[in-house]
């Protein structure tokens, strides 16, 4: 259930640049991962089940209706401000950052969001990926960085209305338990260098801090970004577990 034409037509009309991209180190041959497929990939970067979580095929479209909602309500003060405008603007430019392949966000005890980044802003790519964007991860929590420090960013809730544990089961933020910080990691296995690099370097940046209580959900998003490409008789073969 091979992807790759469909996924390059979508990478070479996303927000990064094209010189950027070919960096990226990313593979091709996308295919759907089952639950054994995508532990296995977990292990090899060292991530326990209780950290490792799914994200739901609907993804995509809930992140496009999510914007398209605050456009409308913007839309509908008839006297919009100069402010209101440039935020049409940015939601424009929010939405393909958002539906980017790798991402990280901070989230403060709760949930109020404190950090964002995406694979779109790491520079240079080589030799080494640097997520230390504007020296960012220099404090801590990591300060927010232009162009994203004043874009709209994702609420913590919506995330979890949008993942699930290993077993199809739904997250709630009880059910993470207490934690000064949530950390949330979309990783997959076709942006490989920025997931791993990514994965290394909260690692590295978290060694430093030890004094904070910290809650890394690492919600792989393989399969959602395939599942917008598939026909329906794949989804359908999916839907029966074939």
């Amino acid at each position: 259930m091979s992807r790759a034409l469909p996924f390059l037509c979508i990478l070479l009309c996303s927000s990064c640049s094209l010189v950027y991209r070919a960096g990226l180190g990313v593979n091709t041959k996308i295919e759907w991962q089952s639950e054994k497929q995508i532990r296995r990939d977990a292990k090899k970067r060292n991530i326990a089940d209780s950290q490792l979580f799914l994200l739901d095929t609907a993804w995509y479209s809930s992140v496009k209706s999510l914007y398209q909602n605050r456009r409308e309500g913007l839309l509908l003060d008839s006297a919009l401000s100069h402010s209101d405008s440039a935020l049409l603007k940015r939601l424009k430019s929010d939405v393909k950052d958002d539906l980017q392949p790798v991402h990280v966000w901070y989230f403060d005890a709760q949930g109020q969001s404190l950090y964002h980044s995406i694979n779109c802003y790491v520079y240079p790519v080589f030799p080494k990926m640097n997520w230390n964007i504007d020296s960012s991860f220099h404090s801590f929590p990591p300060k927010r960085f232009s162009p994203l420090n004043d874009s709209f960013h994702m609420d913590f809730d919506f995330i979890l209305r949008n993942i699930r544990n290993l077993k199809g089961e739904p997250i709630a933020k009880p059910d993470l338990g207490q934690a000064d910080y949530y950390v949330v990691v979309f990783w997959n296995d076709y942006m490989v260098r920025p997931s791993k690099s990514l994965i290394k370097t909260l690692r590295n940046y978290h060694k430093q801090h030890p004094d904070k209580q910290i809650r890394m959900l690492y919600v792989n998003n393989t399969n959602a970004f395939i599942w917008p490409l598939l026909s329906e008789k794949d989804k359908e073969a999916l839907r029966q577990g074939s």
